[in-house]
């Protein structure tokens, strides 16, 4: 006898998709006897247990998306409007900004979570603002010291100008007065001048000589036409003889003078094989606004 439940699908799919009963399908070839009851009772259950099967796992994978949407809502509600946000860069506009962080996949228009979303809205909106308003404040400040810069150095020419001219008047030529005069004095040859009389008190000490190609020894199958590498940097060391004379330096240098130990190397890029170190120290002082430097050897 068939059960309730089995009737149901009987009386419901007697017909399958594509048309054929049961009956139909449960055929058997011309020359074997038609499928018996029994034969087709039994396929009917073998079709209602796999629809059963079906469908329970359907409902349990409904379930689980349910619980799982329940789940992200609870978490959802609980966080931070920070942490549902994530911060970026505006397209082109270099304003550091928030937007919806859709990793959580989740359906905002669920009406438990509207409260949430008008806050994360909010949070939103604050967060730009104060970008966009730090953003322009930054700019301002690039300006302001931009124009800031822009007035000192013009300021710094000024005064350099006047105690250029002053100078000349006092220690140069006749033609370098005049040719200061229409605008024809070299720049190099007026600050040169003022070099010779601001480091005079040095004049004692020897320059320094920058290491040259010629200095820089090679291995016998280097190719010496590459260039060589040189650098410059502040010393980390100096033998008794060295820092004598760095300080002897220092005691003879200008009045408020910077003096600096600095250690120079060449080196050959292609064989590498020897380093050329020197040492040297760099005077520097400010000028009327300009700063000036001469090199001695120690």
């Amino acid at each position: 006898m068939l059960s309730a439940r089995e009737r149901d699908v009987l009386a419901v799919f007697v017909w399958d998709e594509k048309g054929n009963s049961y009956t139909t399908t449960l055929s058997a070839p011309d020359d074997q006897p038609e499928p018996t009851w029994d034969a087709l009772v039994s396929a009917l259950r073998l079709e209602v247990a796999e629809r059963d099967k079906a469908a329970s796992a359907k409902a349990e994978d409904e379930a689980r998306k349910v619980a799982e949407n329940e789940a992200t809502i609870a978490a959802v509600l609980a966080a931070p409007a920070k942490e549902l946000t994530k911060n970026t860069y505006g397209s082109g506009s270099g304003i550091e900004c928030a937007y919806w962080h859709d990793m959580l996949r989740i359906d905002w228009s669920d009406a438990r979570l509207a409260a949430k979303r008008a806050e994360v809205d909010a949070y939103v909106q604050a967060v730009c603002a104060e970008a966009r308003e730090r953003h322009e404040r930054i700019e301002q400040e690039e300006k302001a010291a931009k124009a800031l810069s822009s007035a000192e150095k013009q300021e710094r020419e000024t005064r350099f100008s006047a105690a250029a001219k002053a100078f000349l008047a006092e220690y140069g030529t006749d033609n370098q007065r005049a040719r200061h005069k229409e605008g024809l004095l070299p720049q190099r040859e007026l600050v040169d001048l003022i070099r010779e009389r601001v480091f005079a008190r040095l004049d004692a000490f020897d320059r320094y000589a920058k290491i040259n190609a010629d200095d820089i020894d090679h291995s016998d199958d280097c190719d010496h036409e590459l260039s060589p590498k040189y650098m410059v940097d502040a010393a980390t060391e100096l033998d008794a003889d060295d820092y004598a004379r760095l300080s002897r330096i220092r005691k003879a240098a200008p009045d408020g003078a910077e003096v600096e130990a600095r250690k120079h190397v060449g080196v050959c890029t292609c064989c590498t094989s020897d380093r050329v170190y020197k040492r040297s120290a760099l005077v520097s002082v400010e000028w009327h606004g300009r700063k000036l430097s001469r090199e001695y050897a120690i």
